[in-house]
């Protein structure tokens, strides 16, 4: 017979399947869950860890080629900063005994995540190291997250409020992630901070090498106070009291259909590589002109801004040289070539975000 464990991964899962189950269900007598609502909330759990609802049950399934590895470290309660201790095979999060912060200044915290191979699990360790904490899975904590145990409902109005907030505030390009620590100022005890976020991005284009790499950014100067940001964090307070030491994780990826953009840009290279002005001009105000593409720029710190850039750039020459009157084929043909090349690497670029998990 199935045992109940609350300090288990599954435990942990169960115990937020049956939260949403209490919400759902209300507490007038004889209240019964909607079914709809029920299975909305499940696949939104199901998304919240990763998983496809409408995808195949392989999910769930680990190959032969995969290891599961779990990393031991500590992170600083003031500063933030996170310390990797050790990198093990197998899934060893219940073996750490969580600290309190009476007993020291430090939470112990794991994180488990499947490598194809041991040298990768390494290679993963020095990410970390280096700055990288989003090399690992979110899933487990020592101080298990208390993402899952909100109602849905709740957890998305602040979702949509901080998107709300991102777009009113344009000097903050739109993170993947936002994560909230527990601030104990307030009168009535523990709670969601409302300044002080942290910020992670998918990567660091300010860099000068592996751009690629994700980033985490302690926002001390972002203060969510009087904003819609914070009633929604003061409505989860109400719901239930964080413990000092949790962190909230809030996902806000952007909503860019890649797999869309790639197909305007295919659409762009099949027109640029005719030799008619006509489908130059047509090439350039299929990217030019996009306005889907302007508001990923804006939104969507991913896009691949630079080779876009690149595309716009040789479809204007391409156009100005099939414009020219007396135009040499070789200088013609170079124009073409070149434009070619770009709008390859932007369609390659956005073939890549659309299937990140493809090699």
């Amino acid at each position: 017979m199935p045992t109940f464990d609350p300090t288990t991964t599954s435990g942990v899962a169960v115990a937020d399947l049956f939260r949403t189950w209490c919400a759902l269900r209300g507490d007038m007598p004889g209240a019964q869950v909607d079914g709809i609502e029920l299975a909305k909330a499940v696949g939104e759990m199901f998304q919240a860890l990763g998983l496809d609802p409408v995808g195949p049950a392989s999910q769930v399934d680990r190959t032969a080629a995969q290891h599961v590895c779990t990393v031991f470290g500590s992170r600083c309660d003031h500063t933030h900063d996170l310390h990797v201790a050790a990198v093990a095979p197998g899934e060893h999060a219940d073996a750490v005994i969580n600290l309190s912060p009476k007993d020291d200044p430090f939470g112990r915290r794991t994180s488990i995540f499947t490598t194809a191979s041991a040298g990768a699990a390494d290679t993963a360790r020095r990410q970390v190291e280096n700055g990288d904490t989003e090399a690992f899975s979110d899933r487990m904590t020592a101080s298990p997250e208390v993402t899952c145990g909100y109602p849905a409902n709740l957890l998305e109005t602040l979702r949509e409020s901080l998107i709300d907030w991102f777009q009113d505030h344009p000097e903050h390009a739109r993170p993947s992630r936002v994560e909230f620590d527990v601030t104990s100022t307030y009168p009535e005890g523990a709670a969601w901070s409302e300044w002080g976020p942290t910020f992670h991005y998918p990567s660091a284009p300010e860099r000068e090498e592996r751009k690629d790499i994700p980033v985490e950014r302690v926002m001390t100067g972002v203060d969510f106070t009087g904003t819609s940001v914070a009633d929604a964090l003061v409505e989860l307070d109400e719901w239930q009291r964080p413990t000092y030491g949790d962190t909230l994780r809030v996902a806000t990826p952007p909503t860019t259909d890649y797999r869309a953009a790639a197909d305007v840009v295919s659409h762009a290279l099949e027109l640029a590589g005719t030799t008619t002005l006509r489908s130059a001009l047509a090439a350039l105000a299929l990217v030019d002109e996009n306005a889907d593409f302007g508001q990923a720029r804006d939104d969507d710190p991913v896009w691949p801004t630079k080779e876009e850039a690149d595309s716009v750039s040789a479809l204007r020459a391409l156009r100005d040289t099939r414009n020219r009157p007396g135009v040499a084929d070789t200088e013609e043909s170079t124009a073409r070539t070149t434009t070619l090349t770009a709008l390859r690497c932007f369609r390659d670029s956005l073939e890549r975000l659309a299937s990140p998990n493809q090699a």
